[in-house]
């Protein structure tokens, strides 16, 4: 009986462990973790973080790309406003630079134009109103044209220091000259808002008593008396200053005849009269400066040779 009730128990004990190990293979293997699902969950991530890194660099380029597309944009506009002020205002220079009463005779001609989100400061300049240092070192030298200049200065609020430094070319006969092709021949400056600004108080006065453009004669009607003196230095009599001036502040359509009589000047003066001075322009220099966003754009047009409206025109660009 002993024996039978341990086998009895031996056989129970055997169906258990058995029932037991059934039980645990029917366990479903995704129940324990495995190698493999810690390997996908890697590989998910770096494809997680590789496109996160794609998508920052397409926001960032495109970012770039808008930013480029709105400065072309800005200096497309500001190119073809600038171009625009130029074909406008230049053929118009002798209209615009006709004095019409009260206003008095003037070497310059200002005016603001707002396009867009842009400003243009337009600055319109009678070249034959000022000195031509290229005819003044022809005809009295580089000493003088320096004495001249810092004549011309004298209680400016900015004084580019004078630094000649004319280029070689030759004439139509062969001849090399000395000649002055822009400003940074002649003074030294760092900027072009030394030269000229917004305001008719900003840059140099030298901006409208000194060119490279003009014939060489000088504009009796809209230059400066100061101008007037040293480009006429030595030809008109101390006495003789003051007629002229009177005379342009009283009649502003006088002619050669009115300043003959005005000045009771001799054959021979009338004679170099005719040759030092006029009484038009056709030569006008245009500065536009474009001010965009704080920033100030310098463009220089410069038309002459053949009337207001006609002739080469130079281009400067700062």
């Amino acid at each position: 009986m002993a024996s039978e009730e341990i086998q009895m128990n031996r056989i129970a004990r055997n169906q258990s462990k058995a029932g037991w190990d059934e039980r645990c293979l029917r366990v479903p293997p995704s129940s324990f973790p495995t190698r493999d699902s810690g390997f996908v969950l890697l590989i998910v991530l770096l494809v997680l973080a590789i496109g996160a890194t794609v998508l920052a660099a397409a926001a960032r380029t495109g970012g770039q790309a808008a930013l480029l597309a709105g400065s072309e944009q800005r200096q497309l506009q500001l190119r073809w406003g600038a171009l625009s002020c130029q074909a406008v205002v230049l053929p118009a220079a002798e209209d615009l630079m006709t004095p019409q009463p009260p206003r008095k005779p003037s070497p310059e001609w200002w005016h603001d134009i707002q396009l867009g989100s842009m400003t243009f400061h337009l600055v319109l300049g009678d070249e034959q109103a000022k000195v031509n240092v290229n005819r003044m070192l022809d005809l009295r030298g580089e000493s003088w044209l320096t004495g001249c200049i810092r004549r011309l200065q004298v209680g400016d609020r900015q004084t580019p220091p004078v630094e000649l430094r004319p280029l070689e070319q030759k004439d139509a006969a062969g001849q090399v000259l000395p000649r002055f092709l822009s400003f940074d021949q002649v003074l030294r400056f760092d900027h072009p808002s030394q030269l000229v600004g917004v305001a008719d108080q900003d840059g140099t006065v030298l901006r409208r008593r000194l060119t490279l453009w003009s014939d060489g004669r000088v504009n009796l009607k809209t230059a400066e008396m100061a101008v007037l003196r040293e480009a006429l230095a030595g030809k008109v009599a101390d006495s003789q200053w003051n007629a002229l001036e009177a005379l342009r502040t009283s009649n502003a359509d006088f002619t050669m005849t009115d300043v003959s009589a005005q000045l009771q000047l001799r054959a021979d003066q009338l004679q170099t009269m005719n040759l030092l001075t006029s009484l038009g322009s056709d030569s006008y220099s245009l500065w536009v400066i474009a001010v965009d966003r704080g920033f100030s754009h310098y463009r220089l047009y410069v038309r002459g040779g053949g009337g207001s409206g006609q002739g080469q025109l130079l281009t400067f660009v700062w």
